[in-house]
């Protein structure tokens, strides 16, 4: 938390093992074949800027061509990002 000033999460599902569902209670697919979840991280560190960082998460559910399609077409920007604030905990 405290080397980074962004991180992003994108949850794009897919569990096998827990066969997760759509909010929508549509088909969840992989966009891989394997049976683990799959995530994006992107953490950004602005030298002119300390953390800790702010986070952010979204989800990406529903069929693989329609992650696919989605990840192409939408940018950082126009992704609805939740703020999360997570505590830290210090060693």
């Amino acid at each position: 938390m405290n080397t980074f000033t962004d991180i992003y999460i994108l949850n794009l599902h897919g569990n096998v093992r827990k066969k997760e569902v759509a909010p929508d209670g549509g088909k969840d697919e992989n966009v891989f074949d394997i049976q683990q979840g799959v995530a994006i991280g992107l953490f950004v560190k602005e030298s002119d800027k300390v953390g800790p960082a702010r986070v952010q998460y979204a989800d990406l559910w529903g069929l693989r061509d329609g992650k696919y399609n989605s990840l192409l077409e939408t940018d950082i920007d126009k992704t609805a990002w939740a703020l999360l604030l997570p505590e830290t905990i210090s060693f």
